[in-house]
């Protein structure tokens, strides 16, 4: 499979392939990496659970979704405080078939405030597979985050 690379942010994502493959993310101030995660995709699923921990100026949480599925994706993303309230408007997102998303919590979430946790829900109406991710950049940590799936 052929190697893709995107960059978001501090963080540059690799894959063997779409990503259905292999994910490595690295920490790499200048040209040495510091850290590294790797991980593997979620099964297929429409729904799903990702704990958020305290995302602030130096700590990020990623997610990247892709659609398994040979239909259009309409996605809507729910975020609950610690307490377990909705706290804002859900997001929608459409992901025609086959393709992939990946972003920062702060950048899904509009106005995203320093200190942002709780839990983001995902649905979706066509199969997607997901990873999450945690960037704690003041230490140069990467480390993988549970995706749950629900009923």
């Amino acid at each position: 499979m052929a190697k893709r690379t995107a960059s978001l942010s501090k963080t540059r994502v690799t894959a063997s392939g779409s990503v259905g493959g292999l994910l490595v993310y690295q920490a790499k101030p200048g040209t040495t990496v510091t850290s590294q995660a790797t991980v593997l995709p979620s099964a297929r699923m429409r729904k799903f659970r990702v704990a958020m921990p305290q995302v602030g100026s130096t700590t990020e949480l990623g997610l990247a979704l892709a659609n398994v599925s040979n239909q259009a994706a309409r996605i809507t993303v729910r975020y609950y405080t610690p307490s377990g309230q909705p706290a804002i408007p859900d997001i929608p997102l459409d992901m025609p078939p086959g393709t992939q998303y990946a972003t920062f919590v702060g950048q899904l979430v509009p106005g995203a405030p320093l200190g942002l946790e709780g839990v983001l829900e995902i649905s979706s109406t066509a199969d997607l597979i997901a990873v999450g991710l945690l960037a704690i950049y003041d230490y140069q940590i990467y480390t993988t985050v549970p995706i749950i799936p629900l009923p």
